[in-house]
């Protein structure tokens, strides 16, 4: 019969390596997070929040010069 139990991978036991690859599997996706997925997000924000102010801007104008004529 083999021995069913995992074995060490270059001498560093399964046990290690698993943790270690959860630590950076949940390091990478903090890094997408927060380099990727939030700056994406604020410039949509942003993007939409100066077509509002733009919009106003335009009826605004449009209200002036109304009142001026």
């Amino acid at each position: 019969m083999k021995d069913m139990r995992l074995q060490p991978i270059l001498g560093i036991p399964m046990g290690e390596l698993l943790v270690t690859y959860a630590w950076t599997m949940r390091y990478l996706e903090f890094l997408w997070e927060f380099f990727i997925c939030i700056p994406i997000q604020v410039c949509k924000l942003r993007k939409s929040a100066c077509q509002k102010e733009s919009n106003q801007v335009q009826r605004i104008s449009v209200y002036s010069d109304v009142l001026i004529k």
